[in-house]
């Protein structure tokens, strides 16, 4: 979790989801050491993701409401049940599973630009390639955008 990422992403209105979110005693222990840091943080979340059933009571100690919280199972091993809601229902999809992605995390400048002109050339080759790009500094994105664009992609 990064603190300016939630504050800046709610400022926006943009909605927050902690996918996936595994939090072991041990983990639960830390951050109640640090309640009044971590709480409001974790109560601007407007989805937490949990693989165990268990993970739902730790999330409440520290103070996220339950109907927040949704025992999702793993979606590392469990896609169908990620993918469908309580009723079977496919949710909406970002991709099929049978496209590709190109993934920069944690990029620095310069190197978007690059992961954007290799993307184009790989998408000839592969037209159901997506890239997704995660900036170590997020105040970097306009830019980021904007380069992006200049290289004919839709962001």
């Amino acid at each position: 979790m990064w603190p300016n990422l939630v504050a800046r992403a709610k400022a926006a209105g943009v909605p927050l989801a902690l996918v996936n979110a595994r939090l072991s005693p041990r983990s639960e222990a830390r951050f109640l050491r640090f309640r009044g840091f971590v709480a409001p943080m974790f109560r601007e979340l407007d989805l937490i993701s949990v693989p165990e059933r268990g993970d739902v009571a730790r999330w409440v100690a520290l103070g996220v409401e339950e109907t927040k919280i949704r025992h999702a199972g793993s979606i590392k091993y469990d896609p169908a049940d990620f993918l469908s809601d309580a009723t079977g229902a496919p949710r909406r999809k970002i991709f099929d599973a049978s496209d590709q992605v190109l993934f920069g995390g944690s990029t620095h400048r310069g190197e978007e630009e690059a992961l954007g002109q290799a993307f184009v050339r790989l998408r000839q080759a592969f037209p159901a390639l997506h890239l997704f790009i995660a900036p170590r500094h997020v105040e970097r994105v306009r830019e980021i955008r904007k380069r992006l664009e200049n290289l004919g992609l839709s962001v």
